[in-house]
Formats: C-alpha cells, structure tokens, sequence
C-alpha cells in the first residue's frame, strides 16, 4: 500500500521539526544544568557540517561564540568510540 508523495512530504516535514524540537530542547537543557553545553554544540556543528548547512538558530549562534573551539572538540569527542569518556 503506498500513501503517496504527500505523506511522505509530511512525514519528513515531522521529522525535521522532531529533530529541531529534540536539539532545541538539549542545548536547553544543558543551558539549565550547566553542563555539556559544548557537547551539545559539537554536535549541531558536526550535525550541519555533514549536510554542508550553516547555521541558522539564534540560540546556538549566540552560544557558540562563548564556547572553546568546537571544530577541536567535535573532532576528537565525535571520533571516540561508544565506551571511551573524555574529560574536559
């Protein structure tokens, strides 16, 4: 049974505003409890590198300038493996 090229539409559009909400609500999160802010960064960065996108969201425009230097950390945290923990 296929749905058609609108329910695919939708489902992606569903997906990307899942995926904004989710990143939304870590760096909010991270923001709160004060910690792992520049993880949550390293991954957006890494996140929109992938897809050759520049950022857009206000808020993590603001905060990326306040962190170290992301490239450096999303480089090495993103290349560790599963069990490997890195202390900042």
């Amino acid at each position: 049974m296929t749905y058609g090229k609108q329910w695919e539409d939708r489902c992606i559009h569903q997906y990307l505003v899942n995926s904004i909400y989710i990143i939304y609500r870590a760096l909010e999160l991270a923001v709160k409890y004060k910690t792992h802010v520049d993880t949550v960064l390293a991954y957006r960065e890494h996140y929109l590198s992938s897809i050759g996108s520049k950022e857009s969201l206000q808020n993590f425009m603001q905060l990326s300038g306040k962190v170290g230097d992301l490239q450096c950390l999303s480089s090495v945290w993103l290349q560790c493996p599963n069990n490997c923990s890195i202390s900042y």
